[in-house]
């Protein structure tokens, strides 16, 4: 299959030839239809591949400390050769995808062959033709959206919206075809005007127009597993 790939010392980029990525236990496969191209992070990422050695250090001061940790565990050479085979190996692009679950690993009982799905995490939801995704880093597509605008998780996941720095956590619910409920923990700047944004942004309109309603709450309930479910719906 193809994966889009930079090279971490030039910043070159490819398109590849890759293996099919292997299914584990707690993932899904999702054949992408779409891929979000971020402005902001990504062009970050190529941007400082393509700088030079004390650039790259500038850039990553936390990774230099670990370097400097590595010298005073295992030497200046191995960790050189170790340094210099990382920056010679090509890193994944992308972290924000939609498109189709095509294989369900083991102990992942919300997803089946064919759900449409939001996906979002670096190194998992990559500029390539399939990905392995964790189970909790995905959720369906409400009925009713399309894939192509869903890239929602551009809105989701990678929190670019403004409002998303006034907000604690957030919840959205589809209880019925067309209609969202967006539960928020806010911070004290959160004002109408910000939930007025979430409304336009998550009403989006696929043949009919999504109703949207934001409710102000104190606390989100968490599963039985001690987690958040961002995206839930209550009906089949």
């Amino acid at each position: 299959m193809k994966q889009l790939t930079q090279n971490l010392q030039t910043g070159k980029m490819e398109l590849l030839e890759v293996p099919f990525p292997a299914l584990n236990k707690g993932q899904i496969l999702v054949r992408n239809h779409y891929s979000l191209i971020s402005a902001g992070a990504e062009d970050m990422k190529v941007v400082t591949a393509r700088k030079g050695y004390i650039g790259k250090a500038k850039e990553k001061p936390d990774q230099v400390k670990q370097v400097l940790d590595s010298i005073k565990m295992e030497g200046l050479i191995p960790t050189y050769k170790k340094v210099m085979n990382k920056l010679d190996s090509f890193s994944p692009l992308g972290y924000s995808t939609s498109g189709e679950v095509v294989e369900v690993g083991e102990k992942v009982p919300d997803f089946k062959i064919g759900d449409l799905v939001a996906c979002a995490g670096g190194g998992y939801a990559n500029h390539a033709e399939v990905n392995y995704i964790p189970k909790n880093l995905c959720a369906k597509i409400p009925i009713g959206f399309n894939g192509e605008r869903i890239t929602l998780t551009a809105l989701i996941f990678g929190r670019h919206a403004d409002y998303f720095n006034h907000i604690i956590k957030m919840q959205v619910i589809n209880y019925a075809p067309g209609k969202l409920i967006v539960r928020i923990v806010p911070k004290g700047s959160f004002s109408d005007s910000h939930a007025n944004e979430v409304v336009n942004n998550l009403s989006i309109k696929e043949g009919m127009p999504f109703e949207t309603k934001v409710e102000i709450v104190d606390e989100i309930d968490k599963t039985t597993r001690g987690k958040h479910r961002f995206l839930i719906r209550t009906f089949d």
